[in-house]
């Protein structure tokens, strides 16, 4: 049985749970698994890429897969770290915490943006919060080691239960950082579902309950780009998908169906952005030649 999409994968067991107390020094690495890590104790420099962020007691983030992490001037750290893939198909695990308003931004948006951010929308526990982590941890690691029948069920559950938990705690804080990235990560998941249609920024700012030049200056904070400039660059990544799975779609379609009001202005940022025209990027895609101007290829 899959955690609905997050789960582990060694064998029969859905995941692992990796205590490291304390931890040792490590080379930059990578995997091709996501971590949830909780900070039992002591502190450190987390050195992600080429960017650096302190540690202490009672944080809690996620490190994506494929991103070169390790630390530095380590004290007495010590961590717990969850291994689990989240799935293409997490959206099942979406819709049945759909009440969860945090999922998202803990474990998909403050990972992306947490360059920008500089780390400080990361979730920091309470010592009674860090309590209730660590009873919940110790079943997993009992359960892991003991393998009696049906581990794999406590272990799952026990993970989804940490999951809604930690959640909870993201919305429920009070720090201004996790707070300014709760209300980013509801516009951006409005963008994300929405970006085919006709989308101003007092709608955004709506979401957000932010005054405008707030909100403005947060969301660029967050992601490095404007509300409106964050949609042109999402809608041009869905015209790449498109472009490249379909050898036979019109450019102007292409533009109708990621939100653009016609083929001029889409061909125009396409270009800006990616340093070709569609028409080329497609041609390239599938190696089709495009005689007379076939409409195959109309702007």
């Amino acid at each position: 049985m899959k955690l609905h999409k997050i789960f582990w994968n060694a064998g029969d067991q859905k995941g692992h749970l990796r205590i490291m107390w304390p931890q040792k020094p490590v080379a930059m690495h990578i995997h091709d698994f996501d971590e949830l890590v909780f900070v039992l104790s002591g502190s450190a420099i987390h050195v992600v890429g080429e960017e650096k962020y302190p540690l202490i007691q009672g944080d809690v983030f996620v490190i994506k897969a494929e991103q070169p992490h390790t630390f530095e001037k380590m004290n007495q750290l010590c961590l717990v770290n969850l291994l689990y893939k989240w799935d293409e198909n997490y959206i099942h695990l979406e819709k049945e915490y759909s009440a969860l308003t945090a999922l998202k931004t803990l474990f998909v948006h403050e990972p992306q943006f947490r360059k920008q951010k500089n780390f400080k929308a990361k979730l920091h526990l309470s010592p009674w919060q860090l309590d209730e982590m660590v009873r919940l941890l110790d079943i997993m690691k009992k359960e892991e080691s003991d393998k009696r029948i049906g581990f794999n069920s406590i272990l799952e559950n026990t993970f989804k239960t940490i999951i809604i938990k930690i959640c909870r705690y993201y919305a429920e804080t009070n720090l201004p950082a996790p707070k300014k990235m709760l209300k980013m990560g509801a516009v951006i998941d409005y963008l994300d579902l929405h970006y085919h249609e006709n989308i101003s920024r007092d709608e955004l700012v709506d979401i957000a309950d932010m005054p405008c030049a707030s909100f403005c200056r947060t969301f660029k904070e967050t992601t490095g780009l404007s509300p409106m400039n964050y949609l042109i660059r999402f809608r041009i990544d869905k015209a790449v998908e498109l472009l490249a799975e379909n050898n036979k779609i019109r450019i102007i379609d292409v533009a109708t169906k990621t939100g653009f009001e016609n083929s001029a202005y889409f061909s125009r940022k396409f270009k800006e952005i990616l340093g070709v025209s569609p028409r080329e990027y497609h041609k390239k895609q599938h190696k089709v030649v495009d005689l007379n101007g076939s409409d195959e290829f109309k702007e």
